[in-house]
Parts: C-alpha cells; structure tokens; sequence
C-alpha cells in the first residue's frame, strides 16, 4: 500500500492540473472573444489576443493580431489598442485614432467590456444543450432499494421493478419520475412498473413526496432508489455459519457458485439454505496493492440460532456492510453558530466514544438501525424539542465489535453545513459509511431533440444562476463564511479533476457552472475586474468626461491589493481543504 500510494496521488495531481489548464483555458478564450468579437465589430484594434499570461511562448499573427499562448497557464487577456492592461489611456502608445479604444464612444466600450461577461454566462445554456442533445447517461427508471417500512414497501414496489409510466406520460430515466414528482406533490401519482412481463399500476397517494430543506424531491420519504445495497458483506456473530467459514467484515462477494452477484438481493437469492455454496469474494488486505481472492464454502447449520432482535437475520450470519463504520472522522473543525469559537478543532463523538472502524452501528436509544437512513434519522432526533444554542441531546448507542455487544453514550456534535447555498444545522456523530456499501442501478443514454433541450437547459441554467447569485448574497450578509462559499485556483482544478474522472458529461456540465461563477464575479463593481471598468465608463458617460487620472489610479491600486488580497486568501482555504480531505 504505501509503495502504491505516491503513484496514485501523482496520477490524481496530474489529472487535476490537466483538467484544470484545459478548463481554465476554455473559459479564458470564451470570455476574452467575447471582448475581442466586440472590438472588431466596432473597428477596435486588437494586437494581443493571449491565452495564458507573461512571456510568449508561440501562436500566429494575422491581420493585426497576435494570437499567442503565454508561459503562465492561468489566465488570458485581449489587449485594445490604445489602452493599458487596466482600461486606462497607454500615453505611450502611437495608435491611429481610427482603431484606437479610448478614442470610441463610452457606449461601445461598455458594450465590449460587458462582451466578456454575457459570454461567460451564455455558454452554460449552450453546454447544457449539448450535454443533452448527445445523449448524457442518466439513472434507468429501475427500482433498485425499497426502504423497510416506507410507504413504497407498503405500496407493493419491489426490487427491479421498472417504471415505464408516470402520470400518463412514458417514462425513460428516472429524473423523468422526479419532475412529475416534483410538479404535482399534493395530488395522487399514478405510476405503472412493469414486473416480469406483467405492468403493474402503483399509485403514490398525494403529499407521499417529501422535500429536503433546499426544495428538492427526497426520495427517501416515498421510500425507493435507484441504487442497492452491495453484495459487500459483514459478518459479527460467531456461532454463523459465515463466521465459521472465515468471512469477515467488508469481503467483496463476486460469486455464488459460479454466477456472479453484485447487489445483496442477488446475493440472498443465490444462497439457498438447503446445500453448502461455494462462494468467491474479494478482501482488502493491509499492505497489498489488490484485494485477494478468496472463497469459501457456506454450509448450512441446523443448530445455527441468528440473534431474534436483528432485523438482518438470516440462515448465514451476513449482513449488509451498510450497518457498519466504514471510518471515523477523529477531529472537526467547529462551525460558527454552534456555540463554539470558528475554526476551532475538537474531537467527533464518535472519536470521543471509541467508535472504530467495522463497528456495527446496532441500536439508537433502543431503536435498531437498519440502513445508513435509519442511522441518519435517530442520530436526528437528538435535536428533537431542542435548540441550536442547546445543541443535540445524549444518545444511548449499542454496538457490535468483535461479535460482542457494546453500549456507550454520547453526545452528538452540531455541524454547519452549506448545502446548494443554504445552511443548516445538522447533528452528527463523526462516522461515515463504508464507500462501497451501495452500487448504482443501470444507466441509459437519453438524447433530446434540439427543441427538448433548449427549454430544459434554460430552466437549468437559470437554476444555477439563481444558486450563484444566493450565494454571493449570502457572502454580503455575512450569512456564508467565506471558506463555505469561495474557491480559488486550487478548488478549480480540484473540481475539474474529478469533473474529467466523471466523464465527458460531468466535466461539460462543471465547466458551464464555474462559467456561471465566471460571469458573475467580472461583473462586480471591483476595480481591475470587468465590472469595475464598466462603472468608470458608465460615469464616464454620465459626467461627460472620465474621472480624473490620479483618482482612478487610486482606486485601481486598491483594487489590485484587495484583488491579491483575495486571491492569497481563497487560495490558502483551498489548501486547508486539500489537506484536510
């Protein structure tokens, strides 16, 4: 493992730079043509269109231009003629007043600054209707988990049920049962699955569907998804005939007598409890580069009495490796509102109570946790008749570890948390499930015409424009931190790493909201930026004469510092956030 470790950081760290150079580049030559489309159409001279800052390094040069790549890969820049990199009159420049920026009128450098801009917050509609039209893989309309005791359970959904209609409509992904969802969730949803051949009509009564805090459909309170559980097992009771086999908590099934297993349903339908199974599963082993193979043979055992309070019991001893910690979060850094200093580092409950790694998570306040959902809603209820300035109440806890049962108590820590641009406050005891405990259903390609994703690229678009600009209010009104709500250089090409590892689809659609981002942040009233040339011509065009030189110098000094200011500032939150994972 530690041999393997370096390579596979390097690999992530090349990744990242390449994917953040290629969309830092895009959206410099987007946002710059747009400067530069606009100076041509008004007889603007152009001498430098540069992607990248600092020395040339090559390009070519045509009529008048040249179009160059510069050392520095952050950034670019379209040089007028006439004017100084700050939009200010270049004294020492011999232009023909013909070409020369400063020489036009304040309408039309107003128009080529906002150029820059409207371009960056046009290309996401454009993206996300490419994204569309070429067929983004989305979530089969396949049921794929019926949570235990939700309303779908006691509807009659089961697993692999596909839903091919929604309201009258035809359904092919599972976003398409979403909208419906989301449309009309206070009148009853008729759906049709279809099930071994058979369509089945299943009716969703209305006010089932339920709403996060942040207003989007939760799934969970109609009691379906579209991923299931593993076939990732665990194994916590030795007298099982699992335990006896030698499997233990986190192997990896692949195989149940020779036919390959992925999802736990699988799993359990292919352990019949009348003969032995051979079994084939995978084990990740402390220090090696792969998990090993292994297998084992399951033998039924009459004598065998599963615990009678577990909800997982089973003629096997296995459980769904959901239930257990996957790790344990040791510190958290302590948000503002909590009752606690910002920015100061204390230990998580579960650190604080000796939770470990591959714990089964048992029973809360008496309660059996049965998925990482019941686990959520009882660590939940801590808050229940409390305040955020009292915090979570005490939690009795049982666990499982090393086949024993264990009881402790503690004290769920309060977390600030900015979901979407809204906060909340949520309880939490530091621990989190293990990676692999789901698997996601099937994908399908989903191609919109031209007049389908228009529409809905709009109406995406513009939900990410309205999430921006919240969040840029929220930062005014000292609502957001800026560590909750800023990114510099290093979160972009951080995101753009894993929006390339997601795909050609993930990485498009990441590109056009940090194109988003883009626009709006050049519009602000910041000296140096766009925004803040467009104030000093829009005065400028008011007064009928610019401001006076010594006082746009001063201020353009100031926006420099503040700009650098920033910059240093979002780049160290950036840092911390790298390593603090």
């Amino acid at each position: 493992m530690m041999t393997v470790l370096p390579a596979l950081i390097l690999t992530d760290v090349a990744r990242n730079i390449v994917a953040g150079l290629v969309m830092i580049g895009v959206l410099v030559v987007i946002h710059e043509f747009g400067h530069f489309l606009f100076a041509k159409i008004f007889g603007i001279g152009v001498p430098v269109f540069s992607v990248g800052m600092g020395p040339r390094l090559f390009g070519y040069r045509y009529n008048g231009t040249d179009y160059r790549v510069s050392a520095l890969p952050v950034g670019g820049y379209v040089q007028m003629a006439g004017a100084d990199p700050f939009g200010e009159e270049d004294a020492s420049a011999r232009v023909d007043p013909d070409i020369d920026f400063m020489k036009k009128p304040v309408w039309q450098r107003l128009i080529v600054m906002l150029a820059g801009p409207a371009f960056n917050l046009a290309l996401p509609f454009i993206v996300f209707t490419i994204v569309m039209m070429s067929g983004e893989p989305q979530t089969a309309p396949v049921i794929g988990l019926v949570l235990e005791g939700s309303p779908a359970e006691q509807l009659g959904f089961e697993i692999g049920d596909r839903i091919v209609e929604a309201d009258g409509e035809p359904v092919e992904v599972f976003g398409d049962v979403v909208q419906v969802m989301e449309a009309h969730p206070e009148r009853d949803l008729p759906l049709v699955v279809e099930r071994s051949g058979q369509r089945v009509p299943i009716v969703i009564p209305g006010g089932t569907v339920g709403f996060s805090f942040d207003g989007y459909v939760d799934l969970e309170t109609v009691g379906i998804q579209a991923s299931s559980r593993s076939s990732r097992v665990g194994v916590d009771d030795p007298t099982s005939p699992a335990w006896s086999a030698g499997m233990k908590i986190g192997d990896l099934v692949t195989h149940v007598d020779g036919t390959e297993v992925n999802t736990w349903p699988e799993l359990m339908a292919a352990l019949t409890p009348d003969r032995p199974h051979e079994v084939a599963y995978l084990r990740v082993v402390d220090e090696a580069p792969a998990p090993a193979e292994m297998k084992a043979t399951l033998r039924p055992n009459p004598a065998y009495m599963p615990r009678d309070d577990d909800f997982w019991q089973n003629d096997w001893g296995l459980v769904p490796v959901m239930v257990y910690v996957g790790s344990v979060i040791q510190e958290r850094q302590v948000s503002a509102g909590t009752g606690c200093m910002p920015g100061e580092t204390r230990p998580t409950a579960a650190a604080e109570a000796g939770i470990l790694p591959l714990d089964r998570l048992y029973r809360i306040e008496g309660e059996q946790v049965r998925s990482w959902s019941d686990l959520m809603d009882l660590i939940g209820a801590s808050m229940k008749g409390r305040t955020e300035a009292q915090g979570p109440g005490p939690l009795d806890i049982e666990i499982i570890r090393d086949g024993k049962r264990m009881t402790m108590s503690m004290t769920p820590n309060l977390t600030r948390e900015v979901v979407r641009g809204e906060v909340r406050f949520r309880p939490i005891i530091g621990v989190e499930r293990h990676p692999t405990a789901y698997v996601d259903g099937p994908r399908v390609q989903k191609y919109y015409s031209f007049f389908e994703a228009v529409p809905r690229a709009v109406e995406q678009g513009a939900e990410v424009f309205r999430l921006t600009i919240g969040v840029l209010g929220k930062l005014i009104t000292l609502d957001l931190q800026p560590q909750e709500a800023l990114g510099g250089p290093v979160e972009i090409f951080r995101a753009a790493g894993q929006g390339a590892e997601a795909g050609f689809h993930g990485f498009a659609r990441l590109l056009g909201t940090i194109s988003f981002s883009l626009g709006i942040v050049n519009l602000l009233p910041v000296p140096v930026l766009d925004g803040g040339q467009i104030v000093f011509y829009s005065i400028e065009g008011i007064r009928g004469r610019p401001l006076s030189l010594e006082v746009r110098e001063k201020v353009q000094m100031v926006g420099i510092l503040a700009l650098a200011a920033l910059m240093l500032m979002v780049t160290v939150m950036d840092v911390n956030r790298w390593l603090s994972g």
